[in-house]
C-alpha cells in the first residue's frame, strides 16, 4: 500500500529527522509507517540506510531486500547492499534456482503487478474488440482479422492476468527471511532442546520452506536445513 497525504507529510518529516543524522528516532518513525501497511522503494530504503547507520546489520539487510523486492532494479539498493554483505559473518549467497524457476522469476518481475493488470485489461478490450469486428464486420477479410485478433489476445491476456498474480505474490510473499538477532543457532527439529545444526548471524538471509507453530524450517545457501523461530526472523 502506497501512502497517502498524511503519510507523506510525517514521511517528509521524518525525513529531515533522517538527514539531521537522528537515524534511531528516523527508525522509529519509519516502522511506525511501515507497521500501518504503507510501503515504497525510498521508505524502506531510507531505514535501511538508518539501520545500517546504527550498526544493526540484519534489519538493514531485511529493508534493503524489501525496497529491491518492489523494485529489483534499484541500483541504490543494490549497491548499498553489496557493500553491507562484506560485513556479514554468514555467506548469504543462494543456491540457484531451476533455470525454468529463474527464467520465469525474471519475467515476472520485469514489471510490477499493477502494470501486468494494466497490460491485461487492455489486451482483453482489445480481444474484445476483435471478436466485435469478426461478429458484425461486413467484409470477410476484415472479419478473418478480427477474429485473428480476438483469438490471438485471448491467450495472451490470461498469461499477463497470471503474470500479474505471480508478481503481486512475490510482492507480498517472497519466500525469504534475514535473520535480525547478532546470533542464533540453526536447530534441527522445532525445538529448542534439539541439537544445534550451526550457528547463524545477522543478516543471513535463508528460504522458507515450512512453518510448524512459531518455528520455520529453512533452507541455508549452502543446501543444510534446519529450524529457527519466527521471532529470530525478518520476512521480506
Amino acid at each position: 500500500m502506497c501512502a497517502g497525504d498524511g503519510q507523506e507529510v510525517q514521511l517528509q518529516m521524518i525525513n529531515e529527522v533522517y538527514k539531521d543524522g537522528r537515524y534511531k528516532e528516523a527508525i522509529t518513525g519509519y516502522e511506525k509507517i511501515v507497521e500501518a501497511g504503507f510501503t515504497s522503494v525510498p521508505l524502506h530504503f531510507n531505514l535501511a540506510n538508518a539501520y545500517f547507520k546504527t550498526n544493526q546489520l540484519g534489519p538493514a539487510v531485511l529493508h534493503y531486500e524489501k525496497a529491491l523486492q518492489l523494485d529489483p532494479k534499484d541500483e541504490d539498493a543494490l549497491h548499498n547492499l553489496e557493500i553491507l554483505h562484506e560485513q556479514l559473518v554468514d555467506d548469504t549467497d543462494q543456491l540457484p534456482e531451476f533455470f525454468l524457476a529463474a527464467w520465469w522469476k525474471k519475467v515476472t518481475l520485469f514489471f510490477s503487478s499493477l502494470t501486468w493488470s494494466a497490460l491485461c485489461i487492455l489486451c482483453l478490450w482489445l480481444a474484445v474488440a476483435g471478436f466485435l469486428v469478426w461478429l458484425f464486420g461486413k467484409e470477410k477479410k476484415r472479419k478473418r482479422l478480427g477474429f485473428g485478433i480476438g483469438i490471438g489476445f485471448v491467450p495472451l491476456s490470461l498469461l499477463l492476468l497470471v503474470l500479474a498474480f505471480s508478481r503481486a505474490d512475490l510482492e507480498q510473499n517472497s519466500g525469504y527471511a534475514v535473520v535480525l538477532k547478532r546470533e542464533v543457532s540453526l536447530q534441527s527439529a522445532p525445538d529448542e532442546q534439539s541439537a544445534s545444526v550451526q550457528p547463524l548471524h545477522e543478516g543471513a538471509k535463508v528460504r522458507l520452506l515450512d512453518q510448524i507453530s512459531d518455528w520455520y524450517k529453512v533452507r541455508l545457501g549452502n543446501g543444510e536445513q534446519g529450524w529457527l523461530q519466527q521471532e529470530d526472523l525478518g520476512k521480506i
